[in-house]
């Protein structure tokens, strides 16, 4: 059986989200990507007669936002994407994240549903520090995830 290769494991790969905001298809390159994740709540149920332990049954699931990290880009799309849900006018939208491999071929993909931002945060400018990076992040709510085949 031949050893896997790094990239097998995306070492040293890279995350690429795609948005589909119709007249928009932003697709953006991130350094760290976090919350991708769901718990299934357990609802506890009593039977009457059973002393010993209750049933635990499969309740609703949650979903943690998406935490987005990467440089900053002359690109204003998602400013203007959080901007639109502080004047009300929130466009929800599917969106791809991809772990790539150095190359930009995927390895994985995951949609996620009724995407919408609820925080962005602009970098901390401070220009004494040598190894001063501008990030920016950006938080996303959504209704569901699925990995991809």
């Amino acid at each position: 059986m031949p050893l896997p290769v790094p990239d097998d494991f995306a070492a040293g790969g890279w995350f690429k989200i795609t948005l589909d905001l119709g007249e928009l298809k932003e697709e953006a390159h991130f350094q760290e990507v976090s919350g991708l994740n769901v718990q299934v709540d357990c609802t506890v149920v009593q039977e009457g007669g059973r002393n010993e332990s209750p049933h635990c049954l499969p309740g609703p699931a949650r979903y943690e936002p998406l935490v987005l990290k990467r440089g900053m880009t002359k690109s204003k799309a998602f400013f203007n994407w959080i901007f639109s849900a502080v004047t009300r006018d929130v466009k929800r939208t599917s969106a791809k994240i991809a772990l790539c491999k150095r190359d930009g071929a995927p390895i994985m993909e995951w949609t996620i549903e009724k995407a919408w931002p609820t925080r962005w945060e602009g970098p901390k400018l401070d220009s004494r520090n040598p190894a001063y990076l501008a990030l920016e992040t950006l938080e996303i709510a959504h209704e569901g995830l699925k990995l991809q085949a």
